[in-house]
């Protein structure tokens, strides 16, 4: 068994740590998901860590992620750093984990970064009674515009649990974005174009319309 490990260099003194995951991943810490792929928050070295494991690849996939692709622990990391450098909020990267066989086929793969305390999701805000929903979402669609967006960063799965919402103060929240495997950079992404990713979140007429003009005002176009 090969095994693979990038971290950070905040985080260099996790290296040992993060090698063993494949022996220590499934007898420590809390899982909070379990489906295609297993997450879970592992408490080590009075730092709370948040481990994606992705164990279940398709047989072609481990081909092409073995010698084609990056793997989905890779891709999330390296979006992870760019993201930060975009000042666009994330849980901090910590690194990435690849698990090969003697033929140099891909096993699992781990991505690894802080847990991030929030107060609730994008999926609490559109489907529960909120305080401030309008301007919360307001809020959101002038971070893509003015931030998000401009950076080129287009999130391919923005889904409501993929948004993570802190209140920072009134009328001010943090969004953080997570499940980054499948986000992307581009060159431009043009206002029209930057509308329909913010319609992956919801198909309430309403709430899209608050986001919709919002968006239009800070890209300056017409609501």
């Amino acid at each position: 068994m090969n095994i693979k490990v990038r971290v950070n260099p905040v985080f260099d003194h996790l290296k040992g740590y993060l090698k063993s995951l494949p022996v220590t991943f499934n007898e420590n810490g809390e899982t909070l998901k379990n489906d295609r792929n297993e997450i879970k928050v592992i408490e080590h070295d009075n730092l709370k860590l948040c481990i994606k494991s992705f164990k279940r690849v398709t047989v072609f996939n481990r081909y092409m992620y073995s010698w084609f692709r990056h793997t989905k622990a890779k891709r999330s990391y390296k979006v992870a750093c760019r993201l930060e450098k975009h000042g666009i909020n994330t849980p901090q990267p910590v690194g990435y984990v690849e698990v090969y066989d003697k033929l140099h086929i891909l096993r699992e793969a781990y991505y690894v970064s802080l847990y991030l305390d929030y107060d609730f999701d994008m999926k609490d805000v559109l489907d529960k009674t909120i305080d401030c929903k309008e301007r919360i979402l307001t809020s959101f669609a002038r971070e893509m515009a003015t931030v998000v967006h401009p950076a080129g960063a287009w999130h391919n799965d923005l889904s409501q649990g993929n948004v993570l919402i802190n209140k920072l103060g009134d009328d001010y929240w943090r969004f953080s974005f997570i499940d980054l495997n499948r986000m992307t950079f581009r060159r431009r992404i043009l206002p029209v174009k930057g509308l329909i990713n913010l319609k992956k979140l919801t198909d309430n007429p309403v709430a899209i319309a608050l986001m919709a003009e919002q968006y239009a005002i800070e890209a300056d176009r017409s609501p």
